[in-house]
């Protein structure tokens, strides 16, 4: 039988070697950090209250000890996740502080255009946006992002975007995960400075 990929004894000790070397070395595991996953705060869309949503600057290290300008509602990068069900009257009130406008759209959600949001519903810079979301649709994840025309992809980017998750009595007899934060993660990059 002939092997195509032979390696030598040599290399096979010198890559030993250096494993273990680098397995013991202690400058370099204290280089090594742990970061925590983090996980947007949650909001309950559920009881009738007015969910504020601020479009603000802000600064997040997707690299430790590396601030980037960026984006967000109500925090420094995206935004919060809002948990609604089937049945409810959602209000979004949206406060733009950037000099520029946006436009927010909810992706996914079930709604008249009106309510919906896109780049004809611009909001100014200083202004405010106040839709009231009738949340008919069954279960599902959705999501509220910057639609604002030609500047969409930027603005998302630099996290003008965060989840919309919507609940039914058929997805609470479902064996899926339910304890936010736990075992029901919405993921997105970096840790926070």
């Amino acid at each position: 039988m002939k092997v195509l990929n032979r390696i030598s004894r040599r290399r096979f000790l010198i890559g030993c070697a250096a494993f273990i070397s680098a397995r013991f070395h202690p400058t370099i595991w204290a280089k090594t950090t742990v970061t925590k996953l983090p996980i947007p705060t949650l909001i309950d869309g559920t009881d009738g209250e007015p969910v504020e949503l601020k479009i603000q600057h802000g600064m997040w290290s997707f690299n430790p000890n590396i601030g980037t300008s960026t984006l967000g509602f109500s925090q420094d990068y995206l935004g919060p996740t809002i948990r609604t069900r089937q049945g409810t009257e959602l209000t979004l009130h949206y406060q733009n502080s950037l000099n520029e406008g946006v436009a927010v759209h909810g992706h996914g959600l079930h709604v008249p255009g009106e309510v919906d949001g896109g780049p004809q519903s611009v909001i100014g810079a200083g202004e405010k946006w106040q839709p009231t979301l009738s949340i008919r649709q069954p279960a599902a994840t959705c999501w509220y992002h910057s639609h604002t025309h030609g500047k969409t992809g930027e603005q998302v980017y630099r996290g003008l975007a965060g989840m919309i998750i919507i609940d039914d009595d058929h997805s609470d007899s479902l064996d899926l995960p339910n304890l936010y934060g736990l075992d029901d993660l919405p993921i997105h990059s970096g840790p926070n400075i």
